[in-house]
C-alpha cells in the first residue's frame, strides 16, 4: 500500500584515510609493476594495482587487485584440497593469468586513469637503499642513481639525508 515498514539506517565507519588508502593502492601498483603480480598487468596500460597469494601447503592461488574502475578476486584450486606444486612449477600463478584475461576483457574501450590523488599527500624523492633524502652520491652510485620518486603522507616524508653512499678515497 505504499506504506515504509523497515527502512535500515545509514551507517559509516571509516576504516583508514584517504592517506592511508591511497598509500597502499600505490604500493599494490608496485607489486604489479615490479613484483609478484606483473603477470596481472592490463593490455591497454590501465593502472592497477593487486596482490598475488598462495597458502603454505601451496594448495591454493589467489590474486586480487583493482583498477579505477572495478575489484575483482579470483582463486584456483581444487574443491578437494590438492598440492598444486607439480604442474604450477616454473609457471605464472593461474589466478593473476584469470584475473587479467578478464580484467582487460572489461576494460577494453573504458579510457586509462589514475587513482586520485588526495590532498595530504607529497612525493619527494628518496635513495632506494636508505630510504631517506638523497645525496649527491646516491646519484653517482656506479649501479646508477639510487634515486626514485616516492609519495608520503604529509609530514612523515624523510628529513635526513642519506648516510649510506659516502666517498672514500682509495691509496
Amino acid at each position: 500500500e505504499g506504506n515504509v515498514l523497515l527502512e535500515k539506517k545509514k551507517y559509516t565507519n571509516i576504516a583508514m584515510s584517504e592517506q592511508t588508502a591511497f598509500l597502499t593502492m600505490n604500493m599494490l601498483q608496485t607489486a604489479m609493476q615490479r613484483g609478484t603480480g606483473t603477470t596481472a598487468r592490463l593490455a591497454n596500460g590501465m593502472p592497477a594495482g593487486g596482490k598475488t597469494g598462495t597458502t603454505n601447503d601451496q594448495k591454493d592461488r589467489w590474486f586480487v587487485g583493482c583498477t579505477p574502475y572495478y575489484v575483482a578476486a579470483t582463486w584456483f584450486g581444487f574443491d578437494d584440497p590438492k598440492n598444486m606444486n607439480y604442474f604450477l612449477r616454473n609457471r605464472p600463478n593461474p589466478a593473476a593469468v584469470l584475473w587479467k584475461a578478464v580484467m582487460d576483457e572489461i576494460h577494453d574501450g573504458l579510457e586509462a586513469k589514475d587513482f586520485p590523488i588526495p590532498s595530504g599527500i607529497v612525493q619527494t624523492q628518496v635513495c632506494m637503499d636508505s630510504g631517506q633524502k638523497p645525496s649527491e652520491l646516491c646519484y653517482k652510485d656506479p649501479r646508477g642513481a639510487r634515486v626514485r620518486s616516492e609519495y608520503f603522507k604529509k609530514g612523515t616524508e624523510p628529513t635526513e639525508t642519506c648516510k649510506v653512499h659516502v666517498a672514500e678515497k682509495i691509496d
